[in-house]
């Protein structure tokens, strides 16, 4: 009896001890769990803010677009309403002010004669701004990486860009031919200077601190130039070729007005000879909308290629 009562409490000492480390063992593997489980939902909960808080920025960001758009149009339907009141309020004959609705009725139902001849100033103007383009860029980047050359060629040309484009046009016609080549000729000219000059201030204007950084690191003069001057001096150029590109439009227009026998100039000359002011309100409106279109193209272009110079910024 005395050998057994020591070995019964032994034995019921083990079976305590193995119930306390099953208890620990379980509550640990809950612990585990229930942690593994609160991350798991923090984690969710972390991703779905994220979601949400993505959602409502772009909402935010589409309600502002909208928002933009709203009031330009209602500037324009404010435009057009006191357009129409003030033709048929104080009765201003047509030959002199055809009212809105007149005017939007005669674009309407000729709208696809008018245009042919818009997209002949569009092709004569687009192929104008593609050359005064490739130039300006070329004569910028000479000028920016030159000092020589900017000192003793900027001068000029600035000189040559304040003669009236309408002085040009007839030796323009003169040295080439009549028709389309004066009208490429003149938007070349009316958007070559804008992107000259953006792109040269944008190469001259670098941060001295870049500059000095770059050259520490033993960048070359070249390599300077083709890393840092011109991808500093692309947001300049693009704000140039928004102006440009309505630019080039107003310089094909002006030519086809003395040079030419088709496109917006000529139409717009010849209804203002004729007095028939629905058709040139019409033509003017018309190449309005296609400016402001082309405007708003390269705008987006500008944002989505040099998006590196908008951050923190609203995109379109």
């Amino acid at each position: 009896m005395t050998l057994e009562k020591p070995y019964f409490c032994r034995r019921k000492f083990l079976s305590c001890h193995n119930v306390q480390q099953r208890f620990f063992i379980m509550r640990l593997s809950h612990s585990i769990f229930l942690g593994s489980s609160l991350a798991y939902i923090l984690i969710l909960l972390k991703t779905v803010s994220s979601a949400f808080a993505d959602i409502l920025e772009a909402q935010v960001r589409l309600g502002n677009q909208l928002g933009r758009i709203f009031l330009s149009l209602s500037f324009f339907v404010f435009l057009a309403i006191l357009w129409e009141i003030t033709a048929r309020g104080l009765k201003i004959p047509t030959p002199i002010l055809p009212p809105i609705s007149g005017v939007l009725h005669y674009l309407i139902h000729f709208l696809p004669t008018m245009l042919s001849d818009v997209f002949i100033t569009l092709y004569r103007a687009l192929l104008g701004l593609g050359l005064g383009t490739i130039l300006g860029l070329f004569l910028g980047f000479v000028l920016g990486y030159s000092s020589y050359f900017y000192k003793s060629f900027y001068p000029l040309l600035i000189a040559f860009y304040s003669i009236p484009k309408q002085a040009l046009v007839p030796l323009i016609v003169l040295w080439t031919t009549f028709g389309t080549t004066p009208a490429i000729v003149t938007a070349l000219i009316t958007s070559f200077f804008p992107i000259l000059v953006n792109t040269t201030t944008g190469i001259l204007i670098l941060d001295p601190d870049l500059v000095a950084l770059a050259k520490i690191y033993g960048a070359t003069k070249w390599r300077l130039f083709v890393k840092i001057s011109i991808p500093y001096s692309m947001p300049y150029f693009f704000a140039a070729l928004r102006v440009a590109g309505v630019g080039a439009i107003v310089g094909a227009t002006l030519s086809e007005m003395i040079a030419a026998q088709n496109g917006v100039g000529h139409k717009v000359l010849m209804a203002s000879v004729k007095f028939q002011t629905l058709e040139l309100f019409s033509y003017v409106l018309l190449i309005g909308i296609v400016s402001v279109f082309l405007y708003w193209l390269l705008t987006v272009c500008d944002r989505y290629i040099v998006w590196w110079a908008y951050r923190g910024q609203e995109r379109l």
